[in-house]
């Protein structure tokens, strides 16, 4: 009877942690989709903007004087298009090649009404790389981080004589978690009615000093600190049963469990704060709807 009494109670209390974090988050705001059509049909061009670094990524040059509103778009044959809003003035950013070896289309597209956009350059570029995990180590436009970061080097202090992967990623893990909250009125700013047509992209240093985020933040400083310690980790955004709105997670790699696998940073900050058991890897079948990955 007591053994009853106890898992009900048990059970009771993963309930309420559920609809806690279920109603919790509206933190990453929903991509304006460029109307593929408008881009596959679109006249090409030669680009000079975009620079094949060889590594799985692209460094991308352009100045945006005009503040127009712009993206860069990139599409393996055959798979999913990838956009990224420019910022205006003078952009020197790197995008990642997520998709692994194959032929990509880059594009850089300029808004002409509503979701319609014209190619103002595009190109084209192969990547065949040996390994294609490389990409989701380097720094890029979403996880952009460097050794002089102060998050990097605290990633370095977590991990220091760890030699097995999933050490290092159980360290810096169990760090965000017990030491990061969600940022509540962050997630009212960044969706609010002036910031709506404005690109939000995450700062690694901004979300270290601050110690808190939204969904996009935290997965954000996770994947920048795992990769500074040579695990390879992804920041996915999409949705999850866990959450009532556009989410944002990691996939990182671990060599012992059979590769990528969901962690979810960000639901098991309130698992923690609420005193509630947390587990490091979720179930895949809880996060779908997947739209971009970087």
């Amino acid at each position: 009877m007591r053994q009853r009494e106890l898992l009900k109670t048990e059970k009771l209390k993963w309930f309420f942690c559920l609809v806690f974090a279920a109603f919790l988050f509206a933190g990453c705001e929903v991509p304006e989709n460029v109307d593929p059509k408008s881009v596959v049909e679109a006249q090409k061009t030669v680009s000079k903007s975009f620079t094949d670094n060889g590594n799985g990524t692209i460094s991308f040059s352009y100045n945006n004087t005009n503040r127009e509103k712009c993206k860069v778009v990139t599409q393996l044959e055959g798979g999913k298009m990838y956009q990224y809003d420019i910022p205006s003035g003078q952009c020197d950013i790197v995008f990642p090649l997520s998709q692994g070896n194959g032929t990509y289309r880059l594009y850089l597209c300029k808004n002409t009404s509503g979701n319609k956009y014209s190619v103002i350059e595009s190109t084209s570029v192969t990547l065949n790389i040996d390994d294609e995990l490389s990409p989701f180590l380097c720094s890029n436009y979403i996880i952009d981080w460097n050794a002089e970061n102060e998050a990097i080097k605290k990633a370095g202090e977590l991990t220091a004589g760890m030699e097995k992967p999933e050490d290092k990623i159980e360290a810096i893990y169990e760090y965000m978690v017990q030491n990061f909250s969600y940022d509540y009125d962050k997630m009212e700013t960044v969706n609010d009615e002036e910031n709506k047509d404005k690109a939000y992209v995450p700062s690694v240093d901004d979300t270290y000093a601050s110690k808190t985020g939204i969904c996009y933040d935290l997965s954000s400083l996770t994947a920048a600190m795992l990769r500074s310690v040579s695990v390879p980790a992804k920041v996915v955004t999409g949705y999850s049963k866990n959450t009532i709105a556009y989410h944002a997670w990691n996939s990182i790699f671990f060599v012992t469990k059979d590769g990528w696998k969901t962690v979810d940073v960000t639901y098991d900050i309130q698992c923690y704060q609420k005193g509630q058991n947390y587990s490091i890897i979720k179930k895949d079948e809880y996060y779908s709807n997947v739209m971009y990955m970087y």
